[in-house]
């Protein structure tokens, strides 16, 4: 039984490493999805807010310091996610300098975000020294959970993208504007009465379908109505 409870550990504690990030503790990629659409799935009422974070021209750290001064400036980027957001959110680093945080709505978010954006103490060849990073924030906002969690993180990473090599823009949000110069289409499903459809036409929704346009019909008699 002692061979058995040591077995058990020993799994626990491969899978665990299989799911962390080696370098900063938090959870990986992988495994923040998975953490992220468990937690919306059990609360899809509720507002939240998705934070892509990287840091422009890091390369040059690693190329002008040294990998080991890079790692200890991304580990403590790490620790300070943790430090300013707290136990109520998730976190995780996806690659590089590119980190994921998920948070409940917060009104003082662009406050939390530029105190992660503070300067860094970090130790390089026993000489204590400073950086300042230059992150970029993309944050997608949403109230209910009702779209795939892959395209919150795609939403999330164009609002970041948007801002990059713009040294006067830190934080940029995902919405409806961003998605039309992208040339993104629109469609919302469900759409019953008629007052619902003139809403969408009015926020500039592109396509809409539901009981409204018709009822579900086998495909002949679908392909007779769009020859109607």
């Amino acid at each position: 039984s002692i061979f058995v409870a040591l077995l058990l550990i020993r799994e626990r504690h491969y899978k665990h490493l299989a799911m962390t990030d080696s370098l900063t503790g938090l959870w990986n990629g992988i495994k923040f999805r998975k953490e992220a659409e468990q937690l919306l799935q059990h609360n899809p009422k509720k507002e939240y807010q998705l934070i892509s974070l990287d840091i422009e021209h890091f390369k040059y750290v690693n190329s002008d310091l040294g990998e080991a001064a890079a790692d200890g400036i991304l580990k403590m980027i790490g620790k300070r996610l943790c430090e300013v957001f707290g136990s109520n959110a998730l976190y995780g680093r996806e690659m590089a300098d590119m980190f994921w945080i998920l948070t409940e709505k917060r009104e003082d978010l662009e406050e939390l975000l530029h105190k992660i954006a503070e300067p860094v103490m970090f130790e390089n060849n026993g000489i204590e020294q400073i950086y300042k990073p230059l992150f970029k924030f993309g944050i997608c906002m949403f109230k209910e959970y009702d779209l795939a969690f892959g395209d919150y993180i795609d939403m999330a990473i164009m609002a970041r993208k948007a801002i990059k090599g713009d040294p006067a823009k830190v934080i940029e949000y995902y919405d409806d504007e961003m998605a039309a110069k992208i040339n993104i289409e629109t469609l919302c499903e469900g759409v019953e009465t008629r007052g619902q459809a003139d809403f969408l036409k009015q926020i500039g929704c592109d396509m809409a379908q539901g009981f409204l346009y018709s009822r579900p019909v086998p495909r002949e008699e679908f392909e007779g109505l769009l020859e109607a």
